[in-house]
């Protein structure tokens, strides 16, 4: 409020001064003519900050100026001798305000139209010499420089402001990754054991010497599988992120199926029912550590698949190689009797990472549902190919 009264009194007060020292220096000028010229100021400065147009203060200021340096109104030497110190004061404001608002072509025109034409009124008393013409042109150019300042540290305050939202916005999308890193981790490195925990538990309720034996192996089973019920909630919350695939020497083939094979031996110690079939186990062959990691984790999320929504079906684990990719295939068949307590923890987090896994390092992973059978594919890249064939694995049927 300050701020603007002083913006309002402050025009006015240098008319009145201008006013009052033509008056005090030249005494030949009438108060009739004196109050003329003060009143011409007035009114001018009065559109000058009035009127919204961005042009509108320089067109005010150009027709107030060639009133007060030509009309018979008794101001043209006070004009001449430089004592009406409101028209460069007000030169400086138009020339402001043109540059902080001008918006189009026409109105950059009409406001280089009005800065041209003050300077020239402004020259006119006067034999034009190149001093004269700066001089001129200094209020103009002193309103553009501080307009442009002000714009300057406008676009400042707006790119600090925007690069401190930006900060935000990066500190906020590195938790959500660190955040859905460690969703993704709990399932890929929890879900399995806690599934193993549950058929542990079963199999020992179903064997169990006693009652009171079976009775806490099957409350053990129930806990588990409330714990997959929470973890899956929890995880629906959340949206996997995966990080850049890195790559080194490599797994090889038969290195890889070694690790295909311990899975199925620590299945079948828990009671689940899976079987390998035709696998390719030759050093031939060789995958970047990245591409091994996702089929080790495909394995265990189709087992693991399997054994909550068809626990008595038997799992078949056969991999193959063709064309530079290495392509791994868990199949089981599909429950017929109504669906098991470990199916309603799955919250669909597991085949979702796995698939942003393999889209990283150029595979891909295909789930087929239908012909009484469940199939999971996960096809990745090799970085030495191996003949096309599928090489029968050890007996573990």
């Amino acid at each position: 409020m300050e701020r603007d009264r002083l913006k309002l009194l402050l025009p006015f007060a240098l008319a009145t001064v201008s006013a009052v020292a033509s008056k005090l220096i030249l005494g030949d000028i009438a108060v009739v003519q004196l109050i003329g010229g003060w009143l011409i100021q007035v009114v001018a400065t009065v559109l000058m900050i009035g009127w919204r147009r961005s042009w509108a203060p320089m067109v005010v200021l150009v027709a107030a100026t060639a009133a007060i340096a030509f009309a018979p109104i008794g101001w043209q030497q006070a004009f001449a001798v430089g004592l009406t110190i409101w028209i460069p004061c007000m030169a400086t404001y138009g020339t402001a305000r043109l540059v902080s608002g001008v918006r189009s072509r026409i109105e950059i025109g009409i406001g280089a139209a009005a800065v041209v034409g003050w300077i020239v009124i402004m020259v006119s008393p006067a034999p034009v010499t190149l001093l004269g013409v700066l001089a001129a042109a200094a209020p103009p150019l002193s309103g553009a420089c501080a307009a442009l300042v002000v714009r300057l540290r406008a676009a400042r305050r707006d790119r600090i402001a925007w690069l401190a939202k930006e900060r935000e916005l990066q500190a906020d999308r590195r938790a959500a990754v660190e955040r859905e890193q460690i969703a993704a981790d709990l399932h890929d490195l929890v879900t399995h054991q806690m599934v193993r925990i549950v058929f542990q538990a079963r199999n020992l309720a179903d064997h169990a010497a006693d009652q009171p034996t079976s009775a806490a192996a099957d409350e053990i089973a129930g806990t588990a599988t409330l714990a997959l019920t929470q973890m899956r909630d929890f995880l629906r919350s959340t949206r996997s992120t995966e990080p850049e695939p890195t790559d080194d020497t490599g797994v090889s083939g038969a290195e890889l199926h070694r690790q295909i094979a311990s899975i199925v031996t620590d299945e079948r110690a828990v009671g689940h029912p899976v079987s390998l079939g035709s696998t390719v186990a030759t050093d031939d062959l060789r995958l970047s550590s990245t591409a091994a990691g996702c089929l080790i984790r495909g394995v265990h999320e189709g087992v693991v698949n399997a054994a909550k929504h068809a626990p008595e079906s038997t799992v078949m684990i056969s991999s193959s190689a063709d064309g530079g990719q290495y392509l791994i295939t868990i199949e089981n068949s599909l429950p017929t009797g109504s669906p098991p307590a470990l199916a309603v923890t799955g919250s669909g987090t597991g085949l979702r990472g796995l698939t942003r896994r393999a889209a990283l390092i150029g595979g891909a992973i295909d789930v087929h549902r239908g012909e009484g059978s469940f199939r999971l594919r996960i096809r990745v890249p090799v970085l030495e190919p191996a003949p096309a064939v599928g090489v029968a694995g050890p007996d573990l049927r």
